[in-house]
């Protein structure tokens, strides 16, 4: 929607002009009438010489006002117009890239005045390179936007007794000086003059009044005021919260603990004596994420550090204190020695600067991998948290000395043995009385201790272990039962077995031990006083590999008091005590348990075991 004057005092001259042409049409229609009306050729003559001395003097009015409009604006606003918004369009990405740290969206202010100047053009210049000044930091963005508005501002401030008759000017205007505001928004963020309402660090005072009500706040306040369901429909606010929140807010955990999060903010979902759900705010700084864990313990990443919740009996949540339960979130206690205060990460207020938190849940304990370190708190048993410390809990996160320099995985159980697996290098702490950690000693391993040998998969029990390193099968630990085909009770040092056939898979538990072959046949040895091993032979120990007679076993489940099932393709199968008075030595199907299955055995697939 362009318009052909170049600024208000070429509007001034329109004006004039038209005045004036108005002016001499009325006295030429007068003198036509005064001469159809004439009664002597002498005042006819008279008429015409008039009529010609008014054609005159208006063609004279008329040149100077052109040469007024010439002079006034020599450069057309359409053209000005277009570099402006061509300014703003290419300004965009720089603000993107050199606005991240600062307050306020300064790109989508850009983006709203750019939309704005979009109808007072007549062509596309969208996209198109535009001459700026060369911006290399916030200080030349500052200036090129401080630039374009003294552009936009040379145009407005036009006369407001001409408004009336010229409207696309008037809406032009209308748009130019809704950009500026924009673009006034975007230069106040960039040079820091705008006043905080969002982002406000938590240690710094709020300002005298909030300017927005985000979506984040509005939503925590109501449901914590425990507001009528109607209410949410009381404005166009509160009705889109409702709907945004109930497509976008994330939902964690499950059972005796769950937790809602949407922007920053965290709802509890408690269950009242009357068996019905209360939503309750839980009042933390801006909340990045949450983390559920065993035995309804929760974890949640904010803007000012790490908060935990729930179960505590061994003081697994790191918050300082050993408690039965943790009811409002405590500050997780981290190492002092620890740089993970030097992180970066952990020093800005910006969600998209956040690293991910990583956890692992066991029976007592919990581990949590930052991009500084690897922690551990709880249950300190025979030190399988590999901290350093023969303490029997350690209620504060203490600090796992093994290196970052790949993807983690830390493996722990109920039994007191925690693996850390770092690539091929596996470090081991925890209970090593039968010398099941492969060190080749019985020694108690308080720190984690690097394994002598690469480890490709890792299957561990409370006294015995088998590793795949390199295609072979290293076992070590109690062998009283005979699960390993070596001639020694406790096997300290680790040794690679040797099977009679190829093997694809193995499963092991601390007594049993099975193994696939590679044609899909199933073999077993161990612990077998009840027949569990359903190898049909009634021997209490079975000491050398024994068929059991199933095929496509899935998963091989153990309650390690005499009973096992087996999952198969055709259905569950049960061997061992089936009743307190009745057990069976070969695989008997059964339907699937109704209270559910045991934990099932530990495996792992040989990709190229050795014959």
């Amino acid at each position: 929607m362009g318009f052909g004057f170049a600024c208000h005092k070429t509007r001034c001259t329109v004006c004039t002009q038209t005045s004036i042409q108005l002016s001499y049409k009325s006295l030429f229609a007068q003198i036509s009438q005064l001469k159809s009306v004439a009664r002597t050729i002498d005042l006819q003559v008279q008429l015409d010489q008039l009529q010609g001395m008014l054609q005159t003097t208006e063609a004279r009015f008329l040149g100077i006002l052109n040469d007024v409009n010439t002079q006034c604006c020599p450069k057309p606003v359409d053209d000005t117009l277009q570099s402006c918004l061509a300014s703003v369009d290419a300004l965009v990405p720089y603000a993107t890239t050199m606005t991240q740290h600062i307050p306020g969206d300064v790109p989508r202010l850009l983006i709203l005045a750019r939309d704005a100047l979009l109808p007072t053009v007549t062509i596309d210049v969208l996209g198109r390179p535009a001459q700026a000044a060369r911006v290399d930091n916030l200080d030349d963005l500052a200036g090129a936007i401080a630039g374009v508005m003294q552009q936009l501002n040379d145009i407005v401030g036009a006369p407001a007794e001409c408004d009336s008759m010229y409207g696309a000017y008037v809406t032009t205007i209308h748009q130019i000086r809704l950009a500026l505001c924009h673009l006034g928004h975007a230069l106040d963020a960039v040079t820091g003059r705008s006043p905080l309402s969002m982002n406000i660090p938590h240690n710094q005072p709020l300002p005298d009044r909030l300017y927005t009500l985000l979506q984040g706040t509005l939503w925590s306040t109501l449901h914590s005021a425990e507001v009528p369901s109607s209410a949410w429909f009381m404005c166009k606010k509160f009705f889109f919260v409702k709907n945004e929140s109930e497509a976008s807010a994330e939902m964690f955990g499950d059972g005796c603990m769950r937790s809602q999060l949407y922007h920053g903010r965290l709802i509890a979902h408690v269950r009242s004596e009357s068996d019905t759900v209360i939503k309750r705010w839980v009042r933390l700084p801006p909340v990045l994420s949450v983390h559920h864990g065993e035995n309804c313990c929760v974890f949640i990443g904010t803007i000012d550090g790490i908060y935990a919740a729930g179960c505590n009996r061994q003081g697994q949540l790191g918050v300082g204190v050993v408690s039965q339960v943790v009811s409002s979130p405590k500050k997780v206690m981290l190492p002092r020695d620890s740089d993970i205060g030097r992180c970066k990460c952990y020093q800005t207020p910006k969600p998209w600067m956040k690293a991910k938190l990583q956890f692992w849940h066991g029976s007592g304990v919990n581990f949590l991998l930052t991009p500084c370190s690897l922690m551990a708190a709880g249950d300190n048993r025979f030190g399988r948290l590999g901290v350093g410390s023969s303490e029997g809990m350690v209620s504060r996160f203490m600090r796992v000395s093994v290196p970052l320099k790949c993807v983690i995985s830390v493996t722990t159980r109920s039994f007191p043995i925690t693996v850390v697996r770092q690539c091929r290098a596996c470090f081991v702490s925890g209970r090593n009385d039968y010398g099941q950690l492969s060190l080749g000693h019985t020694d108690e391993v308080l720190s984690a201790t690097k394994l002598p040998f690469p480890v490709d998969s890792v299957i561990m029990s409370q006294t015995s272990s088998a590793m795949l390193s390199d295609g072979k099968v290293i076992v070590s630990g109690n062998n009283q039962f005979r699960l390993f085909p070596v001639n020694a009770d406790v096997v300290v040092t680790p040794t690679a077995l040797q099977f009679p056939w190829p093997v694809s898979r193995i499963m092991l538990d601390q007594a049993v031990m099975f193994a696939e072959r590679g044609d899909g046949r199933w073999y077993a040895r161990g612990s077998n006083a009840l027949g569990q091993l359903g190898v049909g032979l009634g021997d209490e120990h079975i000491v050398r590999w024994s068929h059991v007679p199933l095929a496509q076993i899935n998963q091989i489940h153990s309650d390690r008091k005499g009973t096992i099932y087996f999952d198969t393709s055709t259905g569950m199968y049960i061997a061992g005590a089936v009743t307190s008075d009745h057990a069976v030595c070969s695989p008997t199907m059964i339907p699937a348990p109704m209270a559910g299955l045991p934990p099932a055995l530990d495996e792992w697939v040989l990709a190229c075991a050795e014959d």
